[in-house]
């Protein structure tokens, strides 16, 4: 789950609670939730219970500390948080649209804010 809320709070700068109730995004949550899950299943991982963990997300009041960091400027843990279950489904040859796109708006923002390096920096 730090995977969908940390997507979704940098997107909308929100905690969970104040964002996962919205059908739109309640969908793309599941959505990027059964992606990671298809990532880990194809490493031998077992499933977890995807709802569950949903239901759970949706009382977290608090925005995650990779927001946090956005929201502030600093240095984000980007790739640990993004890149790392990235690049598992490319190795695992595991089609990941939603992460993708999601993950691709968050660099966009994260870049605008300083908060990770532009293509120069790097």
């Amino acid at each position: 789950m730090n995977l969908c809320s940390g997507l979704f709070g940098c997107l909308s700068n929100r905690a969970p609670s104040a964002t996962f109730h919205i059908p739109a995004v309640a969908e793309a949550v599941r959505r990027v939730a059964a992606e990671a899950g298809a990532i880990a299943a194809a490493m031998g991982h077992p499933t977890v219970d995807a709802e569950a963990n949903i239901a759970r997300a949706t009382k977290q009041v608090h925005r995650s500390s990779i927001v946090q960091d956005l929201d502030a400027g600093r240095p984000m843990e980007f790739h640990p948080t993004f890149g790392t279950p990235q690049e598992c489904a490319r190795m695992m040859g595991v089609p990941t649209p939603t992460m993708d796109l999601l993950i691709a708006l968050v660099e966009a923002r994260a870049r605008a804010a300083g908060a990770y390096p532009t293509e120069t920096q790097a």
